[in-house]
């Protein structure tokens, strides 16, 4: 059987005498000259790669959750627990799941990692461009082919416009490595280094892992069939790397399974399974998907800025989510010749046709995507990966014509289908100039440029094709590539006007307000009791509490308990949230459950800020901001002995079920030791926290994950903990275990009987959080055991080339 994946001997005296050393110098430079001259604006300190518009949430979640981790970590903390993100939520995942990426943020301070960001990014950048480098040097591409599929893959859309949300940049260097590694164990039988990599470098998410599995084996397919054609080797090569995939996914178990589990109970995923039946999902998940974004998806195809940068943006959803599918316009010109050249490589199509098949239909990127997103930012680097892939084997091939062919032979339609691909994008270019049958309406200096793109890649194109052994037109189409990434990526980045500047820390900008600070470092000396603070405004976003280290009400994180969400549901809360799975705004000012989650202060500023409190009085004012306590919030549970079923809740108003939440518990299943009572207590009545002679329950000693206290209780009921419910939380009772109830849609009880003084141990472990160490241990074991025994395991590339 042939190679059908390499070239002649003599391909790299026809493409250029450039050794491997300087052709990775080559690339080390180009990458290094196009990011400068793109992002210049942060190389010089000008901004800091933190944005406050359009890329927002690069401050209003990744920022916090990264002051968080480094400030943690440096202070020799690793909570597992944590009220400083939401009502309280697993925070193992958000410390441990840090890339090598992250790692090289911490010296610099929780205060400081910000001007360092940049700087990561644009490693990131520089990996993901020498790995992809690496591995097509492997599959004997040329080096200028090369070097123009190397840059293209680093500076494609996904990369350009998601390093704004600067953690997706890992993605696209893990989709590097998974493909070199790939090849090094498929070459050379080398196969320890793919496992390491799918296991022990966290740059994926548990998220990913179906469309790792996809991704991998189409390219599986590809590779395969093209070298041994279709034969059982195909079959050894997926059987060996999905052994090789099953260890990388042990080792990393001690990431992945904590983090599905908490996946898979919030209401993000919960929201997807639905009560429907088969036949409607079946109909359901084929339904295409709409002209308005099929149109989006294609004119970001054509250049990635061509429908205008965030403010002009013209699609569906928002610009980092809709489709980002630009992986250069050389590529998006050579894609139809794929099937022109069928009789050369085998299945170049199914790469393109696999992704376009994903995209046609939403319900298969939410199903890729575990249910929790239907966005294309992931499929989008896929498309454009294998759009590189065709267009650097197409750009060979096209180079490299056979002599007993000559130019003009009339058997051969390759310029003719590029000429016509070509005429069609011009057609296309001009109707998005002047806004007419698609309706969409795009910058004119992009089009412009666009167009002049086409035009001259064509040009180049037919030169190359015509005389094949003039080396000097593959280096005017580096040229053309390096200006094309100039071009547009210069737009895209310097289109962003929400860059932080450098000093907004120092400034007191954001989340550093001097007077908030100064509010809870006076809450903080008088009171050394757990309890929560509200506040009548944000200093920047939703997650201040995660930087100004208090325990909060409100969050913008998308993977809370689907309890804490169907409280906030049920009890009318957040009704103005853009989406309640992401957005929650706390307990906005109604006093019985600002009493229920132990909100004991309340800060405001001004008088419409503090009007409407109830139950409230000022403690006292600091620089400007009113701390109002709590007067009925007693201690940190409170025992109830009353219940009343969720059916009947639902019968309730808004304002019965809050005065309800004073004497009854909201139950799913009828729990025997509380009496059924679903009569809300009138507003005239003043209920004691502490009712039936039962003393307060006096907390010991707490931390964020561990509370102990004593309660005096003299006869049966439940005691209700202000803590969502989760299966890592563990209750002993006068040091016996007991069960944890879930009560209040997402919050804990605890069934207590009347046995006067109890003490009472709550402790926090991630759920099968020594199961999945011990499954990471176990997989790296046998790794190394069978690398012990058997360090090369045959590739059948290797077997074919002796």
């Amino acid at each position: 059987m042939i190679n059908r994946m390499s070239v002649s001997s003599g391909a790299s005296s026809r493409y250029g005498n450039v050794s491997r050393v300087s052709d990775h110098t080559w690339i080390v430079l180009f990458c290094t000259l196009i990011w400068v001259v793109v992002f210049h604006r942060y190389v010089v300190f000008d901004k800091v790669f933190v944005f406050s518009r359009f890329a927002i949430d690069s401050v209003s979640q990744f920022y916090p959750i990264d002051y968080f981790r480094i400030k943690n970590l440096l202070a020799g903390q690793f909570p597992l627990w944590s009220f400083q993100l939401d009502l309280g939520t697993d925070t193992y995942t958000l410390l441990a799941n840090m890339s090598p990426f992250d790692l090289m943020l911490v010296p610099f301070g929780p205060d400081h990692f910000h001007t360092a960001v940049h700087l990561v990014v644009f490693l990131k950048f520089f990996g993901a461009c020498v790995f992809f480098h690496a591995f097509l040097r492997r599959l004997h591409i040329a080096v200028p082919w090369a070097w123009i599929g190397a840059l293209l893959f680093t500076f494609n859309g996904y990369l350009l416009v998601n390093s704004h949300w600067y953690h997706y940049t890992n993605y696209a260097v893990f989709i590097a490595l998974f493909l070199l590694f790939f090849e090094v164990w498929f070459q050379d039988g080398r196969w320890l280094p793919l496992v390491l990599v799918l296991g022990l470098v966290p740059l994926k998410g548990e998220l990913q892992l179906l469309q790792m599995v996809a991704f991998g084996s189409m390219y599986v397919v590809f590779r395969a069939v093209n070298l041994f054609g279709w034969s059982w080797k195909v079959v050894r090569t997926f059987f060996w790397l999905g052994f090789f995939f099953f260890l990388g996914v042990c080792i990393q178990s001690y990431l992945l399974l904590p983090n599905i589990l908490t996946i898979l109970s919030s209401s993000r995923v919960a929201a997807a399974v639905d009560h429907t039946s088969l036949m409607d999902k079946i109909v359901h998940f084929f339904r295409l998907e709409s002209w308005e974004a099929f149109k989006v998806i294609f004119a970001r195809m054509t250049a990635n800025d061509l429908l205008g940068s965030w403010t002009g943006y013209h699609g569906h959803l928002n610009y980092f989510e809709d489709s980002t599918l630009y992986s250069g316009v050389l590529s998006l010109l050579l894609l139809p010749l794929c099937f022109v050249y069928r009789a050369r490589i085998r299945l170049l199509w199914i790469l393109p046709l696999t992704c376009g098949i994903i995209i046609a239909f939403p319900q298969a990127r939410w199903a890729l995507n575990g249910f929790a997103s239907g966005t294309c930012k992931y499929l989008s680097l896929y498309l454009s990966t294998f759009c590189i892939i065709c267009c650097v084997y197409l750009l060979q091939f096209w180079s490299d014509r056979d002599p007993s062919h000559p130019a003009g032979n009339r058997k051969d339609r390759r310029p003719i289908v590029l000429l016509c691909w070509s005429g069609v994008l011009i057609l296309f270019l001009l109707d998005l100039w002047f806004g007419s049958f698609s309706g969409l309406r795009a910058d004119q200096r992009i089009v412009r440029q666009a167009l002049f793109l086409v035009t001259a890649y064509t040009a180049i194109l037919l030169v190359i094709y015509r005389f094949s052994l003039a080396s000097w037109g593959k280096w005017i189409a580096v040229c053309l590539v390096v200006f094309e990434l100039v071009i547009f990526g210069g737009h895209t980045i310097n289109s962003n006007r929400g860059a932080m500047p450098a000093s907004f820390v120092e400034q007191g900008l954001v989340y550093f307000s001097p007077s908030t600070q100064a509010a809870l470092d006076a809450i903080r000396k008088q009171d050394t009791s757990f309890y929560r603070i509200e506040k009548a405004y944000n200093d920047g976003h939703l997650n201040d509490a995660m930087i100004q280290g208090y325990n909060g009400t409100s969050a913008y994180f998308g993977f809370v308990s689907s309890g804490v969400v169907d409280f906030y549901r049920n009890f009318g809360l957040s009704r103005q949230s853009p989406r309640l799975a992401s957005y929650r705004y706390g307990m906005e000012k109604r006093a019985n459950l600002q009493t229920l989650m132990a909100v004991k202060y309340f800060l405001c500023r001004t008088e419409t800020e503090c009007q409407g409190l109830r139950n409230f009085t000022l403690n006292s004012e600091v620089d400007g901001v009113k701390i109002y306590q709590n007067q009925n919030m007693e201690g940190f549970a409170r025992m109830y002995y009353a219940q009343c079923p969720a059916a009947e809740f639902h019968t309730l108003t808004p304002a019965q079920k809050d005065l309800l939440v004073q004497t009854a518990l909201v139950t799913n299943r009828i729990l025997p030791s509380l009496a059924q009572e679903c009569e809300p207590a009138t507003p005239a009545d003043q209920v004691s926290v502490n009712r039936g002679g039962d003393g307060p329950f006096t907390l010991e000693k707490w931390n964020q994950e561990y509370f102990s206290g004593v309660i005096n209780v003299t006869r049966q009921g439940m005691l209700f903990l202000p803590i969502p419910y989760d299966r890592g939380w563990q209750a002993m009772v006068n040091g016996t275990p007991m069960q944890l109830h879930k009560v209040d849609f997402g919050f804990m009880g605890l069934a207590l009987r009347g046995d006067g003084a109890t003490k009472i141990v709550l402790r926090f472990h991630p759920p099968f959080f020594w199961f999945a160490i011990g499954v990471s241990l176990f997989g790296l074991l046998v790794s190394l055991l069978i690398y012990w025994c058997c360090p090369r395991i045959a590739g059948s590339y290797e077997e074919i080339n002796g």
